[in-house]
């Protein structure tokens, strides 16, 4: 951290697009051009749920000279202990963020996400059998093992870590992103220490909704578009 990385270090990962609906505004093609603009090698790709940019994205990227990758923001209902929810209440839904290895990768991801889209999302479960060629990162603040660090879950915590390992192996990674999330802030501490007790590699992300700096506004208006709100 003490030297400026020289042009071409980076990697985005965690880019959403128009596809993650009213969440994010940024178009593939654009994209694909900033991103060789800047000098990016590769850039990742993971909208929520869905697969829906994919072959577009490749297509522009490999055009532009960039590699892309290619993965989704995996939407997995959290287990719950007997007696822990409110009556009529369900469990919340957290995400994993998949990235295709290989091919075997990819099918395995066209397997998932067709599978949530069908059924609805599942527990943990549905991972079984289907993690060969993924990549997993834990998804800063919308992965359960930062909320329930943040809420100070210590036990239920490595309790998951443990579970992931299980089913990812060497290609689980612990991931943290510094977006002003107050689950990133409350939980970065203890995900780092995590990470370091079990020996697992950590990659730190940019999660993106929109392509340049100037896109904020336009996107705090779409934001206000999705909650039914007002902008101040």
């Amino acid at each position: 951290l003490r030297k400026r990385p020289h042009k071409g270090m980076f990697v985005p990962l965690r880019v959403q697009s128009c596809y993650s609906m009213l969440e994010s505004t940024i178009e593939v093609k654009p994209l694909a051009k900033e991103c060789a603009k800047r000098g990016f090698p590769a850039a990742g790709l993971a909208d929520r749920g869905n697969l829906f940019a994919a072959m577009a994205f490749s297509k522009a990227a490999m055009e532009a000279g960039v590699q892309p990758v290619l993965g989704t923001m995996f939407p997995v209902v959290r287990t719950m202990a007997p007696g822990t929810l409110r009556p009529g209440a369900k469990p919340p839904v957290d995400h994993l963020i998949l990235y295709a290895q290989n091919e075997a990768g990819w099918q395995n991801l066209l397997s998932l996400v067709s599978q949530s889209h069908l059924e609805g999302p599942g527990e943990l479960d549905v991972l079984a059998g289907r993690t060969r060629g993924l990549l997993a990162l834990t998804g800063a603040a919308d992965g359960a093992l930062a909320k329930l660090l943040a809420e100070g879950q210590q036990a239920d915590a490595e309790a998951l870590c443990a579970r992931l390992e299980t089913l990812f192996g060497d290609r689980l990674f612990i991931e943290i992103a510094r977006t002003g999330d107050p689950v990133e802030r409350a939980s970065e501490p203890a995900l780092l220490a995590l990470a370091h007790a079990r020996g697992l590699p950590i990659v730190a992300t940019n999660p993106a909704r929109f392509l340049t700096a100037d896109g904020h506004e336009a996107h705090d208006v779409m934001l206000c578009i999705a909650e039914g709100a007002y902008l101040e």
